[in-house]
């Protein structure tokens, strides 16, 4: 009983920290300032995140075996602070979005300049790799329509903050539960021309799963964004968000989008099975070209039976 209460009063603690640091980060900050409170957040994060370090080892050392114990402590920490760096820019971007082009830059291959003209709706297909919800930012500020589907905070503080920035931003929250919401949410932005993000790396538990090789491993995934596309004939755009190696900028990429045939909606279709394969491998492409900037903080791999 008494470790328990430790163990919630760490949890809110940690919250009420966290909610009280970002609401600096609201603030009219110059870039030196946001990079260096930036800094010291990260630095704080590693030590903080304790609770999901043990995860974060487990998982680097089941994608790369081979690493040294020293190797894999620096990717975890790295990870880490990435993911502070990244939150702490979505908060602050949000309260100043006509600041937001001097650090999101779009990949020049002319797909982001076709899904503004074409207009039809699109599947944006990610992983949680680099900082992946500032790829809505390029296509709200081309008047295209954006809804990720996100889980929210299980922390009604965060919660709160995390729904003004998603409003701020000009994204149309989309939670990730029940299924008849996450459908009908998805549809009212796809109606629009929009594009509805689905980080299909993440396998909700409760949701069915089709276990795919990724990162080396036998893994569950989210079959929504090819079951998705193929009930509403829209195609999946493979999106990605890197932070360059300035650590101040990010890149975005969209690529062409991807067709997926009607019947891949069927359930027991190999067809759905064979186009997350493809998915997943493209993502583990990305993901083992740049371990530091995955999310390594979430169980990834898991029994498919109960």
């Amino acid at each position: 009983m008494k470790n328990k209460a430790i163990k919630n009063f760490g949890k809110e603690a940690g919250s009420f920290f966290l909610e009280k640091a970002l609401s600096i980060f609201k603030g009219d900050l110059s870039r030196e300032t946001l990079q260096r409170k930036t800094a010291l957040l990260g630095r704080l994060g590693v030590r903080l995140a304790a609770s999901r370090r043990r995860i974060m080892l487990t998982n680097l050392r089941m994608a790369f075996p081979e690493w040294d114990h020293a190797t894999i402590e620096r990717t975890a920490g790295e990870a880490v602070k990435n993911i502070c760096h990244g939150v702490v820019d979505l908060f602050h971007y949000a309260y100043h979005m006509d600041r937001v082009r001097d650090i999101v830059r779009v990949e020049k291959n002319g797909v982001l300049e076709e899904l503004a003209a074409d207009r039809r709706g699109y599947i944006l297909a990610t992983g949680h790799v680099g900082f992946f919800p500032l790829l809505g930012i390029p296509l709200v500020l081309n008047g295209i329509p954006f809804g990720p589907v996100f889980r929210a905070p299980h922390d009604k503080r965060l919660q709160i903050e995390f729904d003004k920035v998603v409003e701020l931003a000009g994204f149309t929250n989309i939670p990730d539960r029940p299924p008849m919401t996450v459908l009908k949410r998805s549809l009212n932005v796809l109606r629009k021309g929009g594009g509805v993000m689905i980080a299909f790396d993440m396998h909700p538990a409760d949701s069915p799963a089709i276990e795919v090789d990724f990162c080396g491993r036998k893994t569950p995934m989210f079959p929504l964004v090819v079951r998705l596309a193929a009930r509403t004939g829209l195609p999946i755009v493979r999106t990605q968000v890197l932070k360059e190696a300035d650590g101040v900028h990010y890149r975005v990429t969209y690529l062409p989008p991807m067709e997926v045939p009607p019947e891949a909606a069927q359930e027991g279709s190999a067809l759905t099975g064979e186009i997350l394969q493809d998915l997943a491998s493209w993502l583990s492409d990305i993901i083992l070209k740049n371990p530091e900037q995955y999310w390594w903080i979430h169980r990834r791999w898991r029994d498919l039976t109960p």
